[in-house]
């Protein structure tokens, strides 16, 4: 078992004797990745079972056992040339067959991620279910090493996509045309196919904040958002340029310096103890100040990691508070109608006296001429 993944059930291990938890059953994907360092399949269920001394029994598809696993694997039929699989009845089974007997007291699930079936196998089985998705929210905040690792890697594709989206870009170029581009680079920078989320928006469809790629074709003067998330080996970078197709406008380059103002007011409030509503309040001061606050209607930031929108949420109504070891974007957004939309982006390391920028491409109004 790697260091990390170890050091990962230690920690959890702590928590369910404080909690007095037999075992902890995890179905969301991101967890049962986190806690395995196997990353599961997109098309059938996979759980991860923990009990109390550290053992942990993976349950998933035939098909999709890993080979390379230290712990113990338990494998459901997903699929026959014979008969109608149905493959989370089998889960089902199979979960059943692993609770048998053990005679547990009580047993930690992530409520919020839990098949209906195999539900009712946990409530037929264990005597009492307890809800642990906060505390496995809480514990995948920070990040280790290993992990930081992961997301500079899906960063850097980030940036190697602003690249590309710069060179190309020019009148006559359509959204779906500039999709191709990024989805391209994603694969060749990473060395394998990417999975990604992406806004890309040009012209007047920036007032829209972010949306897919549509036909349209840019024109001399269009601005363009571009906000991409690359999903690398089980992690989320996520960061935005917003580029002008020709020379920039002078209200266009007035705008977006606020944007730039925002963001430097809100990177002077990141470190370790800052709450996320004052990181907020210092990047939506600079918006209002400038006399453009009923046109920022989003968020200022949140985490990055093994989801691509996870806590600190940095809102007016969050509680949560910077945590040395997480990851966090900040992203001022300015939508006017009539002259279109601008939102920047960065992610960052968060530590105890600041931070460590991540994305490296450049921050300013990019002009494609």
């Amino acid at each position: 078992m790697k260091k990390h993944t170890k050091a990962r059930i230690e920690k959890l291990i702590l928590h369910m004797a404080q909690l007095r938890l037999d075992a902890v059953l995890m179905s969301r994907p991101a967890y049962v990745y986190y806690f395995t360092d196997v990353l599961p399949g997109k098309y059938n269920y996979s759980g991860v079972l923990i009990d109390g001394s550290g053992k942990a029994t993976l349950l998933t598809a035939s098909g999709e056992a890993p080979q390379d696993f230290e712990g113990q694997v338990k494998t459901y039929q997903e699929y026959a040339v014979d008969e109608i699989c149905n493959p989370i009845k089998n889960a089902a089974a199979a979960l059943e067959g692993m609770f048998r007997d053990k005679g547990w007291n009580v047993l930690g699930i992530d409520m919020d991620y839990l098949p209906a079936r195999l539900h009712k196998v946990v409530n037929q089985t264990c005597g009492v279910v307890s809800d642990v998705a906060d505390l496995l929210d809480e514990m995948t905040i920070t990040k280790d090493a290993a992990e930081i690792a992961l997301i500079k890697k899906s960063i850097s594709l980030c940036d190697n996509v602003h690249r590309a989206v710069a060179d190309f870009l020019k009148p006559g170029v359509s959204e779906l045309e500039l999709y191709s581009v990024i989805q391209r680079e994603l694969n060749v920078s990473a060395g394998e196919p990417i999975d990604f989320i992406c806004d890309c928006v040009t012209g007047e469809r920036t007032v829209d904040i972010g949306g897919k790629p549509t036909p349209r074709q840019v024109k001399e003067g269009d601005l363009v958002i571009i906000d991409i998330l690359p999903y690398f080996h089980g992690y989320y970078g996520d960061t935005t340029r917003t580029f002008v197709v020709g020379r920039a406008s002078e209200e266009q380059k007035k705008v977006y310096q606020v944007l730039q103002e925002a963001m430097t007011a809100g990177e002077a409030k990141i470190k370790a103890g800052t709450p996320a509503k004052k990181v907020y309040a210092s990047v939506k001061h600079v918006i209002e100040d400038s006399g453009y606050g009923d046109f920022f209607p989003h968020h200022a930031g949140h985490g990055i990691g093994l989801g691509y929108f996870e806590r600190p949420l940095i809102i007016p109504a969050s509680d949560d508070v910077l945590k040395a070891g997480s990851v966090i974007t900040l992203e001022p957004g300015i939508y006017l109608p009539g002259l279109g939309g601008m939102r920047l982006e960065n992610n960052y390391l968060v530590t105890e006296d600041g931070f460590f920028q991540l994305s490296m491409y450049p921050n300013e109004l990019k002009e494609c001429l």
